[in-house]
């Protein structure tokens, strides 16, 4: 019985020492090459992000909106947040780590599919934030916790919170997922084939409670903020509107907010040369799609300025 106790502890010493010599090795790692990839677009909306028109959403956000080109046509500060894969628990978190600094945007524009409406939970790909845990940032450490009752005890664990992105994180030192440009933009190149029109997804699913609240929320805090809101569903090469477009129309327009259906925009949706596929604008599609998000920016601006001169 004592040996088994004794082995028993001898393995729990060991793997929190490995533990804790993990940490340091990835510490060291970052601390000497950083973080690369969707890292140094993320690391900026948690830290630093002080730019007058933010684009946050998942990767249509991401490849669909080219900052640059918005910051030089309008000579105002442009970033891209859009992340891939991500739903509105990141949006959140992402939306209230802006807000924490000391120069908030004028413009955040939020840019989704229909799928991001209709799943709860946080999404599979929230942990890539988990290099950020227990780092005092808004909602990182409660949205982690959300799995299992445990999830706290087993956070503190290095191993256990890296498991499944550490190989990633090597990996964007040599492989990035587009054709990375400035200010966030990342664009998806022209394809060797274009997509055919296709139906979506749960055409019908309406967008669910979880999303509902979500929504809201993003919205309180814009508005608490004084910062103007732009809600797009980005342009789609499929057949139909899913049912999601008319309810966030509701919403939005309960809201007083800008919203903008895309999904089957005709100048997109007749042309599969615009696209890299059915869900994403390539590099040609994002240029002139940008120029249209672009004079909505003016005449958004152009209204704010009235009211106040009104005023």
């Amino acid at each position: 019985m004592k040996k088994a106790a004794r082995w028993i502890a001898t393995v729990i010493v060991t793997f929190i020492l490995l533990d804790w010599i993990f940490g340091q090795i990835f510490n060291l790692y970052v601390d000497r090459f950083g973080l690369k990839g969707d890292y140094e677009s993320i690391d900026y909306l948690l830290n630093s992000c002080e730019d007058n028109i933010v684009v946050l959403g998942s990767s249509v956000g991401l490849n669909d909106i080219n900052t640059k080109q918005l910051q030089d046509s309008l000579g105002i500060t442009s970033f891209n947040g859009g992340a891939n894969a991500q739903t509105f628990p990141y949006f959140l978190t992402t939306l209230k780590a802006i807000t924490s600094h000391q120069q908030k945007p004028e413009l955040v524009i939020l840019c989704m599919s229909p799928n991001n409406l209709t799943y709860s939970g946080i999404g599979e790909r929230y942990k890539i934030l988990a290099p950020y845990y227990n780092r005092d940032i808004s909602d990182i450490d409660s949205c982690l916790q959300t799995h299992t009752p445990y999830e706290q005890l087993f956070l503190s664990s290095n191993s256990y919170r890296l498991n499944t992105i550490w190989f990633r994180i090597f990996l964007y030192n040599f492989i990035t997922a587009g054709l990375t440009g400035e200010n966030g933009f990342v664009a998806k190149p022209v394809p060797p084939a274009f997509p055919t029109k296709t139906d979506p997804e749960n055409l019908s699913a309406p967008i669910v409670p979880e999303r509902q609240d979500e929504i809201n929320r993003f919205i309180d805090i814009c508005q608490s903020n004084d910062i103007q809101l732009m809600i797009i569903l980005t342009p789609q090469y499929i057949n139909s509107d899913p049912a999601v477009a008319g309810q966030l129309l509701d919403i939005c327009n309960r809201q007083g907010i800008a919203f903008y259906n895309d999904i089957l925009h005709p100048r997109f949706n007749s042309d599969s040369t615009l696209f890299y596929d059915n869900l994403h604008l390539n590099i040609n599609g994002a240029e002139i799609y940008t120029l249209i998000i672009m004079e909505r920016i003016k005449e958004i601006f152009l209204k704010n300025s009235d009211n106040h001169e009104a005023q």
